[in-house]
């Protein structure tokens, strides 16, 4: 038996095959030039993607639409509104979420600069033709091989009730760690840059995973930026506020990454700054559990606590008493 995958623009919301599993769906649908992409077409191409390190880049909009104005009052009643503040806003996937928050602090705080960082931005596919393609993590991780009609995901073991999927998976994985040399070496301008590169026979183009929405807000506010980041290093400058929701969250890391993390904070903010933290649920604007925290000077203090708080709140505490 074998399972197809979603390939095509107009299969892209029919991602559940006959015995109601899912499909993988192709990130080159999200190639440049591919066919207009909107905001729904981008979230149905990267719904359930998840990164090497375990990272999902699901969102969706408005997912901190109740959690923002809380957030933005306590910012409100801490800095002037004349003041040059600058907010980075950590793990932001497809910046979407930064976009939205921006611009409600842009209202108040008239001189603001505003980072949204991630890890990664874009992915980088290998291709010879439309039909047959690999998709890779910027250091050469493979995620995705694309021979229509299959679509398979590398980093996730096929079914076994596909046996021709996972042979496929099998083989395209062994061909790909022929490109683990080249992908890393491969350089553009910029995430945005939609030139291609030609190597060994193949042809190598960015994938970009920013929303639609965000790319558009990027181009129009010059104060607003992005920036390839780990949440697991300290920023080059001293900042008024970071946000860091969904990612630190011991489903993913270890404690001891999470407490290199809570240092890398830690030595980013500037004296009083603000650190939001926590997680949401699935669903839109619900069961947000989030702790702000104000960095002193021997370590961090909290502030509020929405819902039940971080489920970091502990190892926080405990980084700055050993």
């Amino acid at each position: 038996m074998f399972k197809i995958g979603v390939y095509t623009a107009e299969s892209v919301n029919r991602s559940k095959s006959l015995f109601g599993r899912s499909r993988t769906v192709s990130l080159g649908l999200l190639r440049p030039g591919a066919q207009p992409i909107d905001g729904e077409f981008f979230q149905g191409v990267i719904r359930g993607l998840r990164l090497s390190d375990r990272v999902y880049r699901t969102t969706f909009p408005h997912r901190f639409a109740s959690l923002d104005p809380q957030v933005n009052e306590l910012i409100v009643g801490r800095l002037a509104s004349s003041a040059a503040i600058t907010v980075h806003d950590w793990a932001a996937s497809d910046v979407l979420a930064a976009v939205e928050w921006a611009g409600t602090l842009k209202n108040v705080f008239p001189r603001l600069s505003f980072c949204a960082s991630d890890k990664l931005f874009g992915l980088i596919e290998a291709f010879r033709d439309d039909a047959e393609s690999y998709i890779f993590e910027p250091d050469g991780t493979p995620l995705q091989y694309t021979s229509a009609p299959f679509v398979i995901a590398l980093r996730e073991p096929e079914a076994a009730v596909y046996p021709v999927n996972r042979w496929l998976a099998r083989r395209a994985s062994r061909r790909a760690e022929g490109f683990r040399s080249i992908v890393p070496q491969l350089k553009w301008s910029s995430v945005t840059d939609d030139s291609v590169i030609e190597r060994d026979g193949w042809q190598f183009r960015q994938i970009l995973l920013i929303h639609p929405v965000s790319q558009r807000y990027l181009r129009e506010n010059p104060w607003f930026g992005v920036n390839i980041h780990s949440v697991f290093d300290p920023t080059t400058e001293r900042i008024n506020v970071i946000r860091s929701m969904n990612i630190f969250n011991t489903a993913y890391f270890s404690s001891e990454q999470l407490t290199r993390g809570v240092r890398a904070v830690f030595s980013s903010l500037c004296l009083g700054g603000l650190w939001i933290v926590g997680k949401t649920d699935v669903f839109i604007g619900t069961d947000a559990q989030v702790t702000i925290w104000e960095a002193r000077e021997r370590g961090f203090a909290p502030l509020l606590r929405i819902g039940s708080g971080s489920e970091i709140d502990d190892l926080v505490q405990r980084t700055f008493r050993e």
